[in-house]
């Protein structure tokens, strides 16, 4: 793109590109103030603050971590075009970031990054994260009950927006950014952002613009905290998932959630249309075949019935990696009602009772065998 600037001389003469030194300068950019980024594209009309720089995950380093006074969560990672990983793989990094830090405690945002965040940029802070927040935006609307709420649902549901943010932005890089946007659920969403730089020595110039265009009609507005966006993300009660479900299947749930409600290995996450029974992954197999932090198991309500799945994409290659989940993937795809299109079982009550107590038996032994994974 042609950038002219009129001179003294009221002649129009091209702008340069500038260059920037390195990955750190445009980082370093972007926590001085996330907001030079074009969020009201995305449709936001709130604010962010940096609250984390090279957030130290346990599988990887996150370069950037803002949140809004709303609660909003966006996680971001720089690259340079040179920078060979800022095709498929910066996409595998950020990804496997928002997994690990899915179902993080407020406590953890605040205690883990935050705290650890002022102290590495030498900022003298004693306030709570919300008292931060409100003194960097002059924002006094917002309470900090409202603040967590928003902030804790988010981390619940893994709602986050995924900046990847270039000096130039690849078709590749941009092709993954559509798809991904419009293939996946609304709890994440992925944007790439080019940061061209221009100018000379004496005035420099920033231009941020989307790479990939933005959701439809979607707005993440400041004028709710409980509930901001234009779409609902609110899980399902435990109540009302029961009571959408006739009776044997609403037998199987029960005992499926009774089973699992107080287990060291399987911990129980809702969504919005039904529930997950999850277990963690150990950090040495995450990135395996876009495996990420969890084995999971998922219990839906479809058409007003119980229906079993498991992310058999991501875990296509996952039955090599240990023998009790080989048995695992095996089982599953022999159950009756196994369809290889949805890669789902319904009709799941019409399984025999000893056929559930094999299920529950099978997650324990996997559970247990991927925990031991850690050691």
């Amino acid at each position: 793109m042609k950038i002219l600037h009129l001179d003294n001389n009221k002649k129009w003469v091209p702008v340069e590109k500038r260059y920037y030194d390195d990955e750190a300068h445009l980082q370093n950019l972007l926590t001085d103030d996330v907001n030079t980024l074009p969020l009201d594209e995305i449709g936001y009309d709130t604010k962010f603050v940096t609250i984390g720089k090279e957030v130290g995950l346990q599988n990887g380093s996150l370069d950037v971590l803002a949140i809004s006074p709303q609660g909003h969560i966006a996680l971001i990672e720089t690259k340079l075009d040179k920078n060979p990983e800022v095709k498929r793989t910066v996409v595998g990094q950020i990804l496997g970031y928002a997994a690990y830090l899915w179902n993080k405690s407020y406590e953890d945002i605040e205690n883990n990054y935050f705290r650890k965040f002022l102290a590495q940029q030498k900022i003298n802070f004693s306030g709570s994260l919300v008292d931060y927040i409100k003194e960097k935006l002059g924002e006094d609307s917002i309470t900090e009950s409202e603040f967590k709420e928003g902030l804790e649902k988010r981390l619940r549901l893994g709602s986050f927006t995924l900046l990847i943010v270039v000096d130039r932005a690849n078709q590749e890089l941009r092709d993954i950014a559509n798809y991904l946007n419009d293939r996946t659920g609304q709890e994440i969403d992925f944007y790439v952002i080019e940061m061209e730089l221009v100018g000379d020595n004496e005035e420099q110039f920033l231009i941020p613009r989307l790479a990939n265009p933005p959701r439809k009609n979607v707005t993440y507005s400041t004028e709710k905290s409980k509930s901001t966006d234009s779409y609902d993300r609110t899980p399902i009660t435990k109540e009302e998932f029961l009571s959408k479900l006739p009776g044997q299947d609403r037998s199987i749930a029960k005992l499926l959630l009774d089973n699992f409600e107080n287990s060291s290995n399987v911990a129980t996450a809702w969504r919005k249309n039904g529930f997950s029974l999850m277990t963690k992954l150990p950090i040495k197999l995450h990135g395996y075949n876009w495996i990420v932090s969890n084995f999971s198991y998922l219990f839906v309500t479809q058409k007003g019935e119980l229906q079993f799945s498991y992310p058999e994409g991501a875990y296509s290659e996952a039955k090599e990696l240990h023998p009790a989940i080989s048995e695992f993937v095996n089982y599953y795809r022999s159950l009756p009602g196994y369809d290889d299109k949805r890669k789902a079982v319904s009709e799941i009550d019409k399984l025999e009772h000893e056929e559930i107590g094999k299920l529950i038996s099978l997650i324990n032994k996997t559970a247990n065998s991927i925990t031991q994974l850690e050691a």
